[in-house]
């Protein structure tokens, strides 16, 4: 499921094993962010509202006009859909589309929102995180950081772990905020939290294990820059460059 940025935006659902096309639906203003699935329903934010459409057809559902611009894309939290619309967090019902309440936010989010149990861990400009429960309407801890956050926070039993844009590895356990490793150079959105430790890329191409504690377990530098998060599966690495290589790296 996607959509368009074209002028009058479209919803496309594709068949997942032949790339068909199962439905389309105008959306009628570009697509801002990617959309959110749950429970049989698709929420799109556009340029001017959320859109929710029924995932087995398309057909339009429900649509609420915003009063900013959001960029990042919704959250499911029970019957509820977050999103942020500038500097505000709004709570939309997810069946029906009614707004139940509005929650000032400190900066406009600089990353995708994050989401473990009831607590949702938002990164702003110019570097905030916050976290915040009951729907997104309660303030529950804040923190500073050196520089802007663009990848999503990763929220674990041994707390919430921050990549900046200055490529510092923070780890937050409710008021307590951890300076983990600072790797220089810069990032983006790649950070991968595993089982044993974190992976980084970096813009000037590396791939860093980090352990818990922060020191390097091991280093490897791509030909080009590491955007998205790194993916491990059965021991094994794989990580996109911006020159459009896929790298797989063997636990052995």
């Amino acid at each position: 499921y996607f959509g368009t940025q074209h002028r009058n935006g479209t919803v496309y659902a594709l068949d997942l094993h032949r790339g068909r096309r199962v439905w389309r639906q105008r959306a009628e203003s570009p697509a801002a962010a990617q959309p959110a699935y749950a429970d049989g329903r698709l929420y799109l934010p556009t340029t001017e509202d959320v859109q929710a459409f029924a995932v087995d057809d398309g057909q339009p559902l429900w649509r609420l006009p915003l009063d900013g611009a959001t960029v990042q894309p919704p959250i499911v939290l029970d019957d509820d859909v977050l999103v942020a619309a500038g500097d505000t967090l709004l709570r939309i019902g997810s069946a029906d589309g009614e707004l139940r309440s509005r929650t000032p936010l400190p900066g406009r989010p600089s990353a995708p929102l994050a989401l473990r149990g009831d607590t949702v861990v938002i990164s702003m400009h110019p570097g905030i995180v916050a976290a915040y429960v009951d729907g997104g309407a309660r303030e529950v801890w804040r923190h500073e950081v050196d520089a802007p956050v663009l990848a999503a926070p990763v929220l674990t039993d041994d707390g919430v772990f921050i990549l900046t844009r200055s490529a510092t590895l923070y780890r937050i356990n409710g008021r307590s905020l951890q300076r983990t490793a600072e790797l220089g150079g810069a990032a983006t959105e790649s950070l991968t939290i595993t089982a044993d430790g974190a992976l980084v890329g970096t813009l000037d191409g590396r791939l860093v294990y980090l352990r818990r504690d922060g020191s390097t377990a091991w280093e490897q530098k791509l030909d080009g820059s590491i955007r998205a998060p790194a993916v491990v599966h059965e021991g094994d690495v794989y990580a996109g460059t911006l020159k459009g290589r896929l790298v797989k790296l063997t636990s052995g």
